[in-house]
């Protein structure tokens, strides 16, 4: 993730985000949903964390040897 110097400076404790991604058979992201972030919610570490994870490619998953479509819940630490 990617974010300002302002940003990083206003992470007074771990902020926690979750992201989940549905990966293509070709290890693309198809989608990607924040599913759980620390409280108070911090939008601007939740967003970068989300616009990260679209754009990671993955190895796929297998199925025998064939690639196939998953789920992956990514887990993004931010600390102070």
């Amino acid at each position: 993730p990617v974010w300002t110097n302002a940003v990083k400076q206003s992470i007074m404790r771990q902020v926690r985000v979750d992201v989940r991604v549905v990966v293509r058979e070709t290890g693309a992201v198809e989608s990607a949903e924040v599913i759980e972030f620390s409280d108070p919610l911090n939008v601007a570490l939740t967003n970068s964390a989300l616009a990260a994870a679209v754009r990671w490619t993955f190895e796929p998953a297998r199925s025998d040897k064939d690639a196939v479509s998953s789920k992956v819940i990514l887990h993004f630490r931010f600390t102070p």
